[in-house]
């Protein structure tokens, strides 16, 4: 599994255009961002970086796999986020589903409503169309349209019918 930490610290020296100057900007020493990019190097398998001089220059698998990183990176930070928030007793989570275009037209004022009231929630919004589609979790609030002809649609884990 690769090593977060390890894609942030690659993405710094990106930046930094150097290890020395990535140490610098991160607080480390060059031997630790290089023990970082060698073990990242190794989980990966691949040439991140080429000596050039008395340096070194990133590999385009180096540059991709930062900027591929980014998105992922962005997601731990929330993670890390919900974590806090749960330690400090404020996490709370909402998982809705429901068709497309209530999930286009009705839903972003729903949650800009519930969010004026509850800042620290999470809402989660999946599809569910086709009548099995399902989010990441089973959802709190399942909003459904009814068939044509009134047939009564049976959902997993309700008793009776929408």
């Amino acid at each position: 599994m690769l090593n977060p930490r390890r894609l942030e610290i690659l993405r710094a020296v990106l930046a930094a255009g150097s290890i020395n100057q990535a140490a610098r900007n991160l607080s480390y020493s060059p031997a630790t961002i290089s023990q970082h990019m060698t073990a990242l190097a190794r989980e990966t398998g691949l040439v991140l970086f080429e000596k050039q001089g008395r340096g070194i220059v990133a590999t385009d698998d180096a540059r991709h796999l930062a900027d591929q990183a980014q998105a992922l990176l962005a997601d731990f930070g929330r993670l890390e986020r919900v974590v806090a928030d749960l330690r400090a007793g404020h996490g709370q989570h909402l998982a809705v589903a429901c068709f497309a275009s209530a999930a286009e037209q009705w839903m972003p004022a729903v949650v800009r409503a519930v969010r004026e009231l509850q800042p620290n929630l999470t809402v989660e919004i999946s599809l569910n169309e086709p009548v099995d589609g399902r989010g990441r979790r089973l959802p709190d609030l399942d909003v459904r349209t009814e068939p044509a002809g009134g047939t009564e649609v049976h959902l997993e884990g309700t008793s009776g019918t929408s």
